[in-house]
């Protein structure tokens, strides 16, 4: 659902979903090459060999 969004949004609205995705945990961005991932991803899915662990939530 997220991608079909962002593939009908233009880039004002697909940053605030972004936006809105992240603070909903539906997406979380790799510390190391800053790749969007989905929330369930245990490590970034981003293209390239960057494969570092999804970040741990800070209490």
């Amino acid at each position: 659902m997220l991608n079909k969004l962002l593939d009908a949004a233009d880039d004002h609205q697909e940053q605030a979903i972004c936006e809105a995705a992240f603070v909903a945990g539906v997406l979380w961005r790799c510390p190391t090459c800053e790749w969007d991932n989905p929330g369930e991803a245990a490590c970034c899915e981003g293209p390239g060999p960057c494969r570092v662990p999804k970040p741990k939530k800070s209490s």
